[in-house]
């Protein structure tokens, strides 16, 4: 098992990531210090970045965004996304140190 993702039941993905907002691009950049390293463009204002962060992870997941939500972290760069009935893995998903 791995320590920046687990199942909270048989159909709940939580994802323990590290965000940077205001990046110049959009994207996985692979592990940080036991975290998914993300980055967005949008800035941490307003929860900008946080609904960035779930709108990429819904887009990587095949899953509609009502289905990811921030379980955590909502002011801190450190958060943790639940991901309800992903419909597929991204390929960074199976080693995400590659990135």
């Amino acid at each position: 098992m791995s320590s920046w993702y687990r199942w909270q039941s048989d159909d709940v993905l939580l994802i323990d990531c590290c965000l940077k907002p205001r990046a110049r691009e959009q994207g996985v950049l692979g592990l940080h210090n036991g975290r998914l390293h993300v980055q967005v463009k949008a800035p941490p204002v307003d929860g900008k970045a946080n609904t960035a962060l779930c709108h990429l992870m819904a887009a990587a997941f095949g899953t509609p965004k009502n289905r990811v939500t921030l379980r955590s972290g909502a002011g801190h760069r450190l958060k943790t996304v639940a991901i309800a009935q992903p419909a597929r893995e991204p390929d960074w998903f199976a080693d995400p140190g590659r990135q």
